[in-house]
């Protein structure tokens, strides 16, 4: 039926000539060349004025920052009620000497099996003990054993503190004797403790007073000594303080690799009692004594170690005593020093980093959110810190070697699994494991370029553990943040856009965020940022988000409202610009989240025009399928938008948003609707007359572009009478001759159509523009690539239905055309021969017999 059709053709008649199918291909509009495509560009997630405001990557070092919540800093620990010596400093001294004096006749008669000291256990190294009370060398990856010159390092790079009079309550403890100050040159060194592992040898056998372990009097003498000499330091005595800081970390290393330690630790001291003369166990007062070590009113350089030493030691001993008066502290003071950059390299040097990853390992144990040894606020501050230091690389590499990155990632899939399991849990409980993932994804997203991090993404597991997150958590708006701060950083790399994009869980999880923060910038920006990546590379990403998750009706809603804020051209309002001027004067550190919803309200044209970038560049990838494009085309208010968007004089100014836009309409105006409906196309006057001036643009992705435009309303017959009377046809021809062959190339697909009915004015610069379409195919031959041959075909068929508007209107052709074609075709046939150019050949054949008929 369709072929009888064809041999009625009034213009064809019954002969089939090669010349007369060429002039009936080239009728036709050049519609698979045109499909709908995305621009190359627009690919930064901040404008370019805006980059500099972009968050860091520490996200401002805080840990609880939802509003309403107060901000975090190191005080002073509580005043403790000092404890006494049961013995006076002298026979402290005298105990200890006469254990050791005891301790080297075991060992010179022989009494003792011992193992070779070459074979004994180094300083800190692992025991039996297990991994709760101790943060191995396999766990961690750092070494273990206690720098030899941090104390050396200590005394030559800190200069003491002089003037400094110590305050009232710095004494530890109430002596009762003279002061050790002056005889602790005399003191003997201390030995390793532990080094005996034969069970019944006579060093593990109990002594005939005490009936207590010799290995544990001997360290209990060692520790109630260096606390002794501790409680004798000044605050200004900073150099012995970071030694006697040492020996008592090494100490407590040791006892962590005895069986016995828990034991160890409650035993009751012997030298130390509180102020009632009751019993003190000897964690008790060793944490009496760091914590008195860390009462100080400010934290100057040198007492950055000194607190870092002694936190860590606390950390050690509260590990498994979750209820100890010294951890959350201890945990405060380290968060303090963790907000200053230049204290991250210190946390690695002091052996901080270990013991707080085993707190966070606690987490990993757990079963259907029920048996958490520590509570969530402690957990929160122990990820806040590890979050401030994980800007150092290398902390990163300490976290990567302890296999850290899956500790963090158990962690969310905890938070995750605690909420599935517990739907009935309270608010607050849902607030805090919240805010412990804020932290985490914090983290994660510093260390995101490093490769463990990417191989959780590879493995289908850390993006569909945050896509969960969002899903769960998306009420909690910094956590929402956060995760799409993730995304938006993953997929600028066009492999994980694609990857990322095969997770239907995380497609909808970023629809779910867009659809609820659509008044949020802040977070909005990012998750349109990262589906626009998606759907830029990944086809299936575009069949599902409109078939499954109706992303069409969001896009138009959230392109219609903007545009309207843009018509109103709203301005800041007081309250924020208040506060933008107190920002501005305060040095002090606000509250982040407080700060980001109220200075993050879609209110300016910068922010207004971004969104509609974002939102516009996703609408352009979903319309390059039919059934996409026929949905948006039927949309009335996304056609008024777009309408109002191309003649904007505030979308002039944004390269980013004006490409976007002429690529939606480019998009969209190439499909009819499922009932015929177009409404771009029914605005075809407006939208022209404003698509003008881009045909000239130096953005080449803008130019081209603009040129799909008339491409595609020049197939409607009133389009191309309004052309022809705006001397369109004119400004095609110039485009010719541009120096990029893309540009040249597209703008040979409008003047086909307008070609096809041209009016006598058009048909008199024929000659003109037959010479520029010769020009045209010269450049794509001189190309000699598959790529460059596609467009051979409609530069043919351009040149073909030229000289037959000439013809028409009985206007002469030129004969130097005619010539430069007849030798153009000697290369067009050299490249068929070689394969090249595929389909393009059947115009290109016929149009080489009708030139050499005319030249005959």
């Amino acid at each position: 039926m369709n072929q009888e059709k064809d041999d009625l053709d009034p213009m064809l008649g019954r002969r089939q000539s090669s010349v007369m199918q060429t002039l009936r291909a080239a009728r036709e509009s050049v519609r698979e060349i045109y499909r709908p495509v995305t621009p190359n560009t627009s690919r930064s997630l901040f404008s370019i004025d805006q980059y500099h405001d972009r968050p860091k990557s520490s996200h401002n070092r805080s840990v609880f920052s939802r509003e309403g919540s107060q901000h975090v800093s190191r005080s002073k620990p509580a005043r403790l009620r000092p404890i006494r010596r049961k013995l006076s400093p002298k026979s402290i001294q005298e105990r200890e000497n006469e254990s050791n004096i005891q301790r080297e006749k075991l060992l010179i008669g022989g009494k003792t099996q011992g193992r070779p000291k070459d074979q004994h256990p180094r300083e800190g190294s692992r025991s039996s003990l297990g991994e709760e009370s101790s943060f191995s060398s396999q766990d961690s990856g750092l070494h273990p054993t206690r720098p030899k010159t941090a104390s050396t390092r200590a005394r030559t790079a800190r200069r003491p503190v002089s003037g400094r009079t110590r305050p009232k309550s710095a004494r530890s403890y109430q002596t009762s004797g003279a002061s050790l100050e002056g005889k602790r040159s005399a003191a003997p060194e201390f030995e390793v403790i532990g080094r005996y592992t034969d069970v019944g040898s006579a060093a593990q056998a109990k002594t005939n007073e005490t009936n207590e372990d010799e290995k544990f009097v001997t360290w209990r003498e060692r520790v109630e000594s260096t606390l002794a000499v501790l409680g004798d330091l000044r605050a200004s005595q900073i150099d012995n303080l970071l030694q006697e800081c040492d020996k008592l970390h090494s100490l407590v290393d040791q006892g962590m690799n005895q069986l016995e330690w828990t034991v160890w630790l409650k035993s009751d001291s012997t030298v130390f009692s509180d102020d009632k003369g009751s019993n003190v166990a000897i964690m008790e007062a060793i944490l009496r004594s760091t914590m008195h070590v860390m009462n100080r009113e400010t934290v100057l350089e040198p007492e950055v170690t000194l607190f870092l030493k002694t936190a860590c030691i606390n950390l050690k001993l509260c590990m498994g005593n979750e209820t100890s008066f010294a951890l959350r502290p201890s945990l405060q003071s380290l968060f303090y020093l963790s907000k200053r950059p230049q204290n991250d390299s210190a946390f690695r040097r002091e052996r901080v980093i270990p013991p707080l990853i085993n707190y966070l390992r606690s987490i990993t144990r757990m079963k259907n959110g029920e048996g958490i040894r520590y509570p969530l606020e402690v957990l929160v501050f122990v990820a806040g810190i590890l979050k401030n230091i994980c800007n150092d690389e290398g902390n990163q590499k300490a976290f990567i070697r302890s296999g850290a990155m899956q500790i963090f990632f158990d962690a969310l899939e905890t938070a995750c699994n605690v909420h599935l399991l517990n739907q009935g849990m309270s608010v607050e409980s849902k607030d805090k494991w919240a805010q412990l993932c804020v932290q985490l994804t914090s983290l994660i997203r510093t260390m995101l370029p490093t490769g463990t991090v990417l191989k959780l993404f590879s493995d289908d597991l850390m993006h569909a553990c945050l896509a969960k997150l969002l899903v769960l958590y998306i009420h909690h708006h910094e956590l929402t943040f956060n995760i799409t701060r993730i995304f938006s950083k993953l997929t600028v790399d066009e492999p994980w856009s694609e990857f990322v994009g095969e997770n239907d869980l995380t497609l909808q999880a970023l629809m779910e965020v867009i659809k609820l923060y659509q008044l949020h910038y802040d977070v909005m920006i990012r998750a349109l940022f990262a589906l626009g990546s998606i759907t830029m590379y990944n086809q299936r990403a575009q069949e599902i988000l409109c078939s499954r998750f109706e992303a069409q009706k969001i896009l138009i809603s959230i392109v219609t409202v903007y545009s309207k804020k843009l018509q109103a051209t709203a301005s800041p309002s007081r309250e924020k610009v208040r506060l933008v001027q107190e920002l501005g004067r305060n040095e002090k550190e606000i509250d982040s989240m407080e700060t980001m919803r109220e200075t993050s309200e879609p209110l300016t044209k910068d922010v207004i025009a971004d969104v509609l970038s974002k939102v516009l560049c996703i609408v352009a990838n979903l319309s390059m399928l039919p059934e996409n494009g026929r949905i948006f085309a039927e949309s009335e208010e996304l056609a008024d938008s777009l309408q109002y968007l191309i003649s904007c004089s505030t979308v002039q100014n944004d390269e980013e948003l004006i490409l976007n836009v002429i690529s939606v309409v480019a998009n969209i105006s190439y499909y009819q609707g499922e009932e015929g409906e177009n409404h771009v196309l029914k605005m075809r006057e407006r939208i022209l007359l404003h698509a003008v001036p881009y045909l000239f643009s130096e953005n080449i992705e803008i130019a081209i572009q603009a040129t799909r435009i008339f491409s595609n309303y020049s197939r409607i017959p009133e389009c191309r009478e309004f052309m022809h009377r705006e001397y369109i046809i004119e400004k095609l021809a110039y485009l010719l001759s541009h120096v990029h062959l893309g540009v040249a190339c597209a703008a040979v697909g409008p003047l086909i159509n307008l070609f096809s009915s041209a009016t006598k004015e058009t048909a008199i610069i024929g000659q003109q523009i037959e010479s520029k379409i010769i020009d045209v195919l010269e450049r794509l031959t001189s190309e000699n690539d598959s790529e460059a041959s596609r467009y051979i075909s409609p530069a043919c068929k351009a040149l073909f239905n030229a000289r037959h508007a000439q013809k028409t209107w009985e206007i002469p052709y030129s004969d130097d055309n005619t010539v430069r074609f007849v030798e153009l075709s000697e290369t067009l046939n050299d490249l068929k021969g070689r394969g090249i150019g595929g389909d393009s050949w059947s115009v290109a054949q016929n149009l080489i017999q009708s030139f050499t008929e005319n030249t005959t």
